[in-house]
């Protein structure tokens, strides 16, 4: 749909047809994500024009930045308080996405969320079709209310297991991006403090429950790779610390 609505434009343009200004700031309000290899992004935009920024770009987080947002015929400018600011022309589907672009042609585009999943999130998630679909591979992950994150599970790749026992991290949640710390010895070493991922919930996927779909970008030699994980809710967790058994 953006690529024809693209095509429209640049058929207007080239026809020399009179460019009718459209206010699109009421259609603006809401909530905003852009995921891609190496940058994501939620703005959170209110009705007078003000938005806040949270998001990582090549590993770097930023949390909460506030800023403006104006349009002005199909221009788009974002003025930040730490003068990180953006300007280009944009188009919109009203409701689905917008998608802005620089002066060299280069384009971000951003999904509409309608729900933020934040609560949605919370609680204990099981995967055990992991994102590279090998062997053996059983990834338990349990979000709490005050933004921690436990991991417990083995990863496999290739001739290597890599077991996880309760990693503990801290996360975000705006709209459908969930930003997740990356423990500090692997951020030591790799220069990259958080990564983003995208939320696909499903409330009563299967007869056993909750879906939660993640979809991710991974890092392949010069590229990025993208993957997904199904996890499924966990409805009763038991509390089995402490206890003794015999086999």
């Amino acid at each position: 749909a953006l690529v024809a609505m693209l095509g429209f434009s640049s058929c207007s343009e080239d026809c020399d047809h009179e460019f009718i200004e459209v206010d699109y700031s009421k259609d603006l309000v809401g909530t905003w994500t852009c995921l891609t290899a190496d940058y994501a992004e939620a703005l959170v935009i209110k009705a007078d024009g003000s938005v806040v920024s949270t998001g990582v770009e090549n590993g770097e987080y930023w949390d909460g930045v506030k800023g403006s947002i104006k349009t002005t015929n199909n221009k788009m400018t974002l003025l930040f308080e730490e003068n990180d600011n953006y300007e280009g022309r944009f188009e919109m589907i009203c409701g689905e996405a917008f998608t802005i672009f620089d002066e060299n042609g280069k384009h971000l585009t951003y999904r509409y969320c309608a729900n933020d999943l934040a609560d949605e999130v919370l609680g204990m998630w099981v995967c055990n079709d992991g994102p590279q679909n090998n062997e053996n591979e059983v990834i338990i992950r349990t979000y709490d209310k005050n933004g921690k994150v436990i991991t417990t599970g083995v990863y496999t790749g290739g001739d290597n297991t890599n077991p996880i026992l309760n990693s503990e991290a801290n996360y975000k949640v705006v709209g459908d991006l969930v930003f997740k710390e990356f423990p500090k010895d692997i951020a030591d070493k790799t220069g990259i403090t958080h990564n983003a991922e995208r939320l696909i919930y499903t409330p009563k996927a299967t007869a056993s429950g909750d879906i939660m779909t993640i979809l991710f970008y991974l890092p392949v030699g010069d590229s990025n790779v993208e993957l997904r994980s199904s996890y499924l809710r966990i409805n009763q967790s038991l509390d089995l610390a402490g206890q003794k058994y015999d086999y």
